[in-house]
């Protein structure tokens, strides 16, 4: 009886665990345009996001265009209909003018890399 209900068990998980698939939906718009920002302050951005998918989705690694910018996210990940925050802070000392910061985001989903986009003009 035991060695059945395992085998049945472990085909279960072969067969739908496989299909697991993640996926990365954002609720807040992933390009910001913070307009102007006066020189030397911390810029504080939180973007929204859910899991769509049908399983749970991680934040494998993130890359970021300036040194500038740090990225902190939910590192237990995302259960399937959940939402997680992504806190992007960008530090404006030594900018001037027009500023563009990418955020490259690697999931384990179907869409491997996502991008967030924040423009400013440092005034």
């Amino acid at each position: 009886m035991k060695k059945t209900l395992c085998i049945h068990l472990l085909l279960f998980l072969c067969i739908f665990g496989a299909n697991a698939s993640p996926e990365l939906r954002f609720i807040d718009s992933r390009i910001v345009d913070l307009g102007k920002i006066a020189k030397g302050k911390k810029i504080f951005t939180d973007i929204r996001y859910t899991n769509d998918g049908t399983g749970k989705l991680y934040i494998t690694d993130t890359h970021m265009t300036c040194n500038c910018t740090s990225v902190d996210y939910p590192k237990e990940g995302i259960e399937c209909g959940e939402e997680g925050i992504i806190h992007i802070v960008t530090d404006t000392k030594g900018k001037i003018g027009k500023q563009t910061i990418v955020v490259r985001l690697s999931t384990n989903g179907d869409n491997e890399e996502s991008i967030i986009r924040i423009d400013f003009f440092v005034k």
